[in-house]
């Protein structure tokens, strides 16, 4: 017969989450409910789920006091957010990464939520494109999208290591869709590979940018689609930058920093744009021109510095690659793979540059839809 409004009087505590905060002093309230429950035995207590987490109450019956209820963010452990890049730098922090909804984070402590909360200043709703510079490690960029009720910059870079950001002082139209990023060696040139548009390059952190010649435009794909044009940069030369086509099976190669490209490779898989996401292009830290790239149906390799590819043996599908530590008196870095070999989708670790592959998880531990993974340089056996 009657009813009081609790939620807009209410009292919210992050509880430790800081990413609930997003840069301002208190915890606003919660969006996205998506169920609420009360506990049949202590009508103090109830519950309810949100896109970020649960909440929670043990004092409910003072709305009927017309006082304020108090509401804490209850989960420990418990994730919504959808991860969109992975980077583990030579130094600094040992992981950053790029999620949806929350922008990323920068992980000081593997086993605590980032107290300094998302990434911000500025901040945004997802980032898409994550990447440092080898050579100068604690510079990084990163792009993606922000939220339409609160615009600010597409894209930032940061020089101690994603600690604070500073948000590109201009950016191309098509910058608001997010797209990927490659940082050179030297951390003088970053390409930013767009959707739907042409790839653009700067060589003054993102003050000006200029169209990266020789690099086809993006395609016309949905927006829930991944990037189709991917980049990547040389891990020991700064002159050189990649970038895959993949939905043409074709890559390109620059060795002018990213003023212009060359089509090298033309003959991996093509892919639908429900397939990229199992597209990937990476470069090996240590090496010059090895370059390696996921194509879903299968792991092509080059040497070269993409002039040319040759499929690994074995590898069935692969959907993500990366590189860790390499165990001791090994000279190629571990090679950590989302994939399938003998006809297991798994994770999977070579120690002897993909001629033989290892299973490092379980039936029990398949994390549902993977589709990233980094190896820690300076940890062996650690990969996220």
């Amino acid at each position: 017969k009657t009813w009081a409004k609790v939620g807009s009087r209410a009292r919210w505590d992050a509880n430790g989450a800081a990413y609930l905060t997003m840069g301002k002093t208190e915890v606003k309230a919660p969006h996205w409910m998506g169920d609420i429950d009360i506990d049949p035995t202590n009508s103090d207590r109830a519950m309810f789920v949100t896109g970020a987490g649960i909440f929670a109450t043990h004092n409910l019956t003072q709305a009927d006091k017309d006082k304020p209820t108090e509401w804490k963010f209850w989960n420990r452990g418990l994730e919504e957010t959808a991860v969109l890049a992975l980077a583990s730098p030579p130094e600094g922090a040992h992981l950053l990464s790029g999620v949806g909804d929350i922008c990323g984070f920068r992980h000081d402590d593997l086993d605590v939520a980032p107290m300094q909360g998302a990434y911000l200043t500025p901040a945004c709703s997802g980032t898409s494109g994550l990447d440092f510079a080898q050579k100068q490690p604690r510079f990084v960029v990163r792009v993606g999208t922000v939220w339409d009720w609160n615009p600010g910059a597409h894209g930032a870079f940061s020089t101690d290591g994603g600690t604070t950001w500073t948000g590109f002082a201009a950016e191309p139209e098509a910058g608001k869709r997010g797209g990927r990023v490659a940082v050179s060696a030297d951390g003088n040139t970053i390409l930013w590979t767009l959707r739907q548009a042409q790839a653009v390059i700067s060589t003054d952190r993102g003050a000006t940018w200029k169209p990266a010649r020789g690099l086809p435009e993006g395609a016309k794909i949905s927006e829930w689609a991944n990037v189709d044009i991917q980049p990547a940069a040389d891990r020991v030369n700064a002159n050189k930058l990649y970038a895959l086509d993949a939905m043409n099976g074709t890559v390109y190669r620059s060795q002018d920093k990213g003023v212009s490209f060359k089509e090298t490779e033309t003959s991996l898989p093509t892919r639908g744009e429900w397939e990229l996401a199992t597209s990937s292009i990476v470069a090996v830290p240590g090496h010059e021109g090895h370059v390696w790239i996921t194509t879903g149906n299968g792991l092509q390799r080059s040497t070269d510095s993409a002039q040319t590819f040759a499929p690994v043996a074995g590898v069935q599908e692969a959907y993500s690659i990366g590189f860790g530590k390499p165990i001791t008196n090994a000279k190629y870095p571990a090679i950590y793979l989302l994939g399938r070999i003998g006809g297991r989708k798994a994770i999977f670790r070579s120690d002897d540059e993909a001629k033989t592959f290892a299973r490092i998880n379980d039936d029990d531990h398949q994390y549902a839809g993977a589709s990233h993974i980094a190896g820690d340089p300076r940890v062996e056996g650690r990969v996220y």
